[in-house]
């Protein structure tokens, strides 16, 4: 059998964080924090990995089904988010949509709408 997880458990962003975090620091209490964390994060996902099949035989086939849907939903989510996000960045000047609205009615000589009220 080949571990499949560890690559994503220990991937380049694991590594590249940690890195990171070990350059920002120095000194031996830093570096101290960083294996601390290392080391609650290792113990908290052994737990996780060894409770897994006992969860997975207790959801059943409908309830990790469900669970599958939602969590690739929220994986959705934060995937727009973080395209929105690169956007702004990448095009900073543009202007939010709801002005860019109210600009391009007041170009065309529509009367603005009363709060709460549809266009």
């Amino acid at each position: 059998m080949v571990p499949l997880a560890v690559p994503l458990l220990a991937g380049p962003g694991a590594i590249s964080t940690t890195i990171i975090e070990a350059e920002k620091g120095s000194g031996a209490a830093h570096l101290a924090t960083i294996l601390g964390c290392i080391a609650i994060v290792s113990l908290l996902t052994w737990i996780v990995l060894r409770a897994a099949d006992a969860i997975g035989n207790r959801l059943g086939t409908t309830g990790l089904n469900i669970a599958t849907r939602l969590l690739g939903l929220l994986l959705a989510a934060l995937a727009i988010q973080t395209m929105a996000e690169g956007l702004k960045q990448l095009f900073p000047g543009s202007p939010p949509r709801a002005a860019a609205g109210r600009a391009a009615r007041a170009r065309s000589g529509c009367p603005p709408c009363a709060p709460g009220s549809r266009p």
